[in-house]
């Protein structure tokens, strides 16, 4: 620093401005550009996800509602005896059970049935069924 007469002479010429380096600069553009395409490809992927995780949960819910009629259904089907006319040869439906039928058969062996129970359900123009099956003896 130059001095006159003791004291500090201010230097009119203006300082170059200081490189900066890159740290000190921030983002560019095109880094931004580049970084907000990256987090919209991240949370189309996540919308997509959660998407078919909904899809999934419906068709849990229609499988476990149409498990748990045919258990009811076989439940009752084995607390019969063997002359109930629900346990008659051929196939039974529910008229107040949409989609639930079971088929009794012979097996061959003397005072049984064979007994499929079955559910079935559209979703979303497919065709789902559930079948479960038990052997009912003259008890």
């Amino acid at each position: 620093m130059q001095m006159k007469n003791g004291m500090p002479i201010k230097d009119d010429k203006k300082s170059e401005p200081e490189l900066r380096t890159r740290d000190e600069r921030g983002f560019t553009l095109i880094e931004l550009v580049v970084a907000i395409l990256i987090f919209t490809i991240g949370i189309m992927g996540m919308l997509k996800l959660q998407s078919q995780v909904i899809q999934a949960n419906s068709f849990s819910n229609s499988m476990t509602a149409a498990l748990t009629t045919a258990e009811d259904r076989l439940e009752y089907l084995s607390g019969l005896g063997l002359t109930s006319s629900s346990l008659g040869l051929g196939t039974h439906t529910d008229p107040a059970t949409t989609g639930l039928t079971w088929t009794v058969t012979t097996t061959g062996v003397p005072d049984t049935r064979r007994v499929d129970v079955q559910v079935s359900w559209q979703e979303k123009s497919l065709s789902h069924s559930v079948t479960l099956t038990f052997i009912k003896g003259n008890s």
